[in-house]
Parts: structure tokens; sequence; C-alpha cells
């Protein structure tokens, strides 16, 4: 009950197995508890600006989202899902600016989930996920945000279950 790691890694668990609004809204709880102990580490807050996002709750994760960023400028997944919220308002500028601020995040290493290189053969043992993390990790690299945003935007409009239908 008051681990950090613990409350993170179960908030997140339930968030991408969640079926519906009360399955986010536990995970929240949870990942809100992981944030409140450890308010300096940044992954319980980013998993809940993903959270608000499926959720509907625009606003909220664009809040979120800002202060992961705001603390760690290197916050690729939090950059990316920014400009995503930018794209969607119709800021094409900004977005491209997000995406292109996270390209540069990823580091000069970077490489699109699929892509090899000579000599890849390490891997982690274990890597922590968040229900949003794929598209971020498929994205090709394009500065277009039509392109680097479509499936996420496809995803999001089918999946998310909207703050009018969000329990309590």
């Amino acid at each position: 009950p008051s681990s950090h790691r613990a409350l993170a890694r179960w908030g997140a668990l339930r968030a991408q197995s969640a079926r519906g609004a009360a399955d986010l809204v536990a995970a929240e709880t949870s990942l809100q508890r992981a944030h409140d102990l450890n308010p300096e580490e940044t992954g319980a807050l980013l998993a809940l600006g993903e959270i608000s996002l499926l959720l509907g709750d625009r606003a909220r994760a664009e809040q979120r989202l800002g202060a992961v960023c705001a603390a760690n400028p290197r916050a690729a997944e939090g950059l990316f899902l920014l400009g995503y919220l930018h794209w969607t308002r119709g800021d094409e500028r900004q977005a491209t600016e997000l995406l292109a601020r996270t390209r540069a995040a990823l580091g000069n290493d970077w490489k699109p989930r699929g892509s090899t290189a000579e000599g890849d053969v390490a891997r982690k043992a274990h890597e922590d996920t968040t229900p949003l993390v794929r598209f971020l990790e498929s994205w090709n690299g394009s500065g277009r945000p039509r392109d680097a945003y479509a499936d996420l935007d496809r995803h999001l409009r089918k999946v998310s279950v909207g703050e009018a239908r969000r329990p309590g």
C-alpha cells in the first residue's frame, strides 16, 4: 500500500486491461496514489495523462502531460501525446514542433520498432509500458502530424469512453 513502484505498475496494468470507464477510474486511483507518494517520478503522471485521454478528458490530459514534460523535457511519450492534443485542436505548427522535440528526445540512436541495425542484440528483460506507448513505438519518425497521429486518433475515437460515461 505504500510502494510507489507497485502502485504505479498495478495502475498501468489495470489501464492496459481496462474494459471500460470503471476499470480506467480504478487504474487512475492507483496511479494517483503512486504519484502522491513520489511526485518527483513522472511515470505515474504520464500514465494518468493517458487515462485522461482514454476517458475523453483532454484538458486534464494536457495538464498532466504538460507537467510530465516540464519535469522531464526528454519525456518523449509525453511530448508525442501533447503534440497529438495540439493536432486535434488544429494547431499544426505546435504539433509539428512537438514531433520534432519528440524525435530529439528519443536520441540519435533511436529507430522505429521493427527496424534493425548491424550488431543489435541487446534487449531489456522488462519494460514498463502504458496504454498508449505503442503509438509512439510504432511511429516512423514522420514530422507530419497527420501521418504521426492517424493510428492514435483512430484508436482514441474507437475506445474513448468520454467524460459523459465516466462513473461517479
